[in-house]
């Protein structure tokens, strides 16, 4: 973790007092000269060091991420699909050299993939998709379908057998029974203290 600014200019400061050659250096003056030096080069390592923590959490989130062949570099290749756009020559890539950044974006269909852990262990790679409409879940039209399929069987690794999974959102229906503190909202389902509505009755 990086340390504070505060941190690296007292360990400035301290070399500074212990280095023979800078003895005269002494003030206690927030203001005098070494001491502002000290503390450009203190926030100058400051930005350094966040800079490297920014990082080397991007390589490990990379690393974590995109390990090839593993349920999650599944799941991120299913989410980086583009319709309508041809993969780069022997390569997992697509080929994005004449678009725009909103044509590779709206390209990106597929909004949602998930890869069960249990079809993994059955050797045979279940992916679920979904693309979006609006706020709601859609299912892929056929010829999306067709050309997502054929986008997994050439980025897929050798000998990987794969299921796709592309049905309507489904339903959720639920019928419950909700228990209010009546010391905090009233029967009205208003909250007695703010007026905001936060049941409804």
């Amino acid at each position: 973790m990086a340390r504070s600014i505060e941190e690296i200019h007292g360990t400035i400061l301290a070399n500074i007092a212990n280095h023979p050659d800078l003895q005269e250096l002494n003030s206690t003056s927030k203001v005098a000269i070494y001491r502002l030096f000290a503390y450009i080069v203190a926030v100058a390592i400051w930005t350094i060091e966040q800079l490297f923590s920014i990082h080397k959490t991007q390589i490990d989130t990379a690393i974590y991420e995109y390990k090839p062949g593993t349920a999650r570099w599944y799941r991120n290749m299913a989410l980086a699909f583009q319709l309508g756009f041809d993969l780069l020559p022997d390569d997992d890539q697509f080929d994005n050299s004449n678009a725009t950044t909103e044509q590779i974006e709206s390209s990106k269909i597929v909004k949602y993939c998930s890869i069960p852990e249990e079809g993994v262990e059955s050797s045979r790679l279940i992916i679920k998709i979904a693309g979006e409409q609006g706020d709601t879940l859609r299912k892929l039209s056929d010829a999306e379908l067709a050309s997502f399929t054929d986008y997994i069987k050439k980025i897929r690794y050798a000998g990987v057998k794969f299921l796709i999974v592309n049905n309507p959102a489904d339903k959720l229906l639920l019928q419950m029974q909700i228990f209010v503190n009546p010391l905090i909202i009233g029967s009205d389902g208003v909250n007695i203290r703010t007026g905001v509505k936060t049941v409804e009755v």
